[in-house]
């Protein structure tokens, strides 16, 4: 899957700890990285967010910009307390998520440039952009035992082939399904 702006590929465990060290420290780009790994929502969608989007609640209600769907998640603990300082003492109609120096909303292609550099920064190789927080959730929710099928709503897809190429099979997972007998 291709981005606007790139391609995108799932994080694995040690690239996800390497790029949380990485982002941490800062309140924006840790929102963004923990929002886009733990709600799978697409980048036009997380950046079209206001602050009263988030503010106070348990879960968001978004209309998809690509499908004109609407898809409403719970927000987990990690990214309730990732978007506490960006919400804190700011006006409901605010864009949530702006860049540090226009203080303007960010743009997908801005987005896949700050991915990039946090997984340069965190020695991640591959091709990271902002499209890589859905296809993290997607792959650490399927390695976790989650049925395609059930990926393929939460992600808001049409077909499980399109859940499939989130989930990047890997040849050695293929090859592994014949050294063992049955």
């Amino acid at each position: 899957m291709t981005d606007r702006c790139g391609p995108a590929i799932p994080l694995n465990e040690k690239d996800r700890a390497a790029m949380k060290k990485v982002v941490k420290a800062n309140a924006r780009d840790n929102a963004l990285y923990v929002i886009g790994c733990n709600t799978a929502f697409r980048a036009s969608d997380i950046l079209a967010m206001n602050v009263g989007d988030v503010a106070g609640k348990t879960e968001v209600r978004v209309k998809e910009k690509k499908t004109s769907k609407w898809r409403q998640v719970p927000l987990n603990a990690a990214v309730i307390e990732a978007l506490k300082p960006l919400t804190d003492g700011r006006a409901a109609t605010e864009p949530l998520f702006v860049g540090e120096k226009r203080k303007t909303r960010l743009t997908v292609c801005t987005l896949s440039r700050l991915w990039r550099s946090w997984a340069e920064d965190a020695g991640i190789g591959g091709k990271v952009a902002s499209h890589s927080g859905r296809k993290t959730f997607s792959r650490t929710n399927f390695e976790r035992g989650v049925r395609i099928e059930t990926l393929m709503v939460a992600l808001n897809h049409s077909s499980p082939a399109q859940t499939l190429a989130y989930i990047h099979v890997l040849p050695s997972e293929v090859e592994a399904l014949y050294s063992n007998p049955i």
